[in-house]
């Protein structure tokens, strides 16, 4: 649920999806009228938030304003927090660190995704925790520690590849190539993707060599 992104950006309405389911038992269950109306009300609010925080922060962003964009997802960090949604606010937290990054603060963005991502994996979202590591890697790799970038992203390559996430699996290849080419590794930068392409399809890639 990436609050950027116009595909899964809107996966924050399940708080209000959850807010209503919740006004409506307080009726049903309890006769609990005026508890069902605040709830109605609130979902509501929340669902004018999400709906224009999303379509705002990826125009923003997209404008270069990273300062507003901040701000917006810090806003939608503090109510996924008051609303109880830890999910909503890890992924929140990860937005946040990419605004930092971005405007050259990666020590800031580090702290925010290493918060983000031991929620994640306390919750048992390994799709997430697979943006969180990438996310991280990349992070590291403005910091210039090309080690950590590297441990980042493998652990990202190993969780995407358990859950089948094939698009996820090569962008992480990629910028694993990246962060080999970073290190003046150029040969095993080309090799390395390759080898871990050709073992998933069950050939022998040591017969293969990159000159």
């Amino acid at each position: 649920a990436d609050i950027t992104s116009h595909a899964k950006g809107f996966a924050f309405l399940t708080t209000v999806a959850a807010t209503n389911v919740l006004g409506s038992a307080s009726v049903v269950i309890h006769s609990l009228w005026t508890v069902g109306w605040v709830l109605w009300w609130f979902s509501l609010a929340l669902w004018v938030f999400f709906v224009y925080a999303t379509l705002f922060a990826v125009v923003l962003k997209g404008q270069g304003d990273l300062a507003a964009a901040r701000r917006l997802y810090e806003e939608a960090e503090t109510i996924a927090v008051e609303t109880g949604n830890r999910r909503g606010a890890a992924y929140a937290a990860a937005n946040v660190a990419a605004t930092l990054a971005e405007a050259g603060e990666p020590d800031a963005a580090k702290r925010r995704l290493e918060t983000a991502l031991a929620t994640l994996r306390e919750l048992s979202d390994p799709a997430g925790a697979a943006s969180a590591l990438a996310s991280l890697g990349g992070v590291e790799r403005r910091r210039g520690d090309l080690a950590a970038a590297r441990v980042a992203l493998e652990e990202s390559l190993v969780v995407r590849r358990s859950i089948g996430q094939r698009a996820g699996e090569a962008a992480a290849l990629a910028v694993l190539a990246q962060v080999q080419l970073d290190g003046g590794a150029l040969a095993e930068a080309a090799a390395e993707p390759l080898h871990l392409a050709l073992a998933d399809n069950g050939v022998d890639a040591l017969h293969f060599h990159v000159e």
